[in-house]
């Protein structure tokens, strides 16, 4: 194959010359040093990626840090909201159940057995409390005296019922004089 001498003109209008393969021979010699360019290449290649990747790395090592202590105390957020929340629900049920409280007094400073009771009882919950009945304490200078029941039957959800019902007063034959009363209340849902 004749190729042009680099000082001759090319023609365009020439075909191009077939290409045809070319046997190389490589001493052993140039293969060394091919083999060592290119260990040498792959080496500073990869030098220069590793600090490449450590710069990286390192000017992202604040970044992560601080996104984990954000998912951190993201995290206890959320614990304490879910806490509050389990805590609301608890008190809402509360809220809901039955729950009745009251006052009841005595005419007068002491009885001499009779006593003409009123008073006020309520549910504060808004499911009805059922089978209401209150205790009542009577105590003379801090020692029992004796204990009388009232039965108010069911009592309805946020109601609040008076004692007596009616404008009659309700009096309790005592066996000894008293001079204190307390109450208590049981009931069920």
């Amino acid at each position: 194959m004749l190729l042009p001498s680099p000082r001759s003109p090319i023609s365009l209008t020439r075909p191009a010359p077939s290409l045809q393969p070319m046997q190389v021979i490589l001493s052993t010699r140039s293969i060394v040093i091919l083999v060592l360019q290119a260990i040498t290449s792959g080496g500073l290649a990869g030098f220069f990626h590793d600090q490449t990747v450590k710069g990286v790395y390192d000017s992202l090592t604040p970044t992560i840090y601080n996104d984990a202590n954000q998912i951190a105390a993201k995290n206890t957020t959320i614990s304490q909201l879910q806490n509050t929340i389990a805590n609301q629900n608890s008190q809402i049920l509360q809220l809901q159940s039955p729950s009745v409280d009251g006052w009841f007094r005595f005419s007068g400073s002491q009885c001499y057995y009779s006593c003409s009771v009123d008073g006020a009882i309520s549910n504060y919950g808004t499911q009805d409390a059922k089978n209401v009945i209150v205790t009542l304490n009577w105590k003379n200078n801090g020692a029992f005296v004796q204990s009388n029941t009232i039965s108010f039957g069911n009592i309805a959800g946020r109601t609040l019922v008076l004692y007596p019902a009616t404008q009659a007063n309700q009096y309790f034959e005592l066996n000894a004089p008293a001079d204190q009363l307390s109450w208590s209340f049981s009931w069920t849902t």
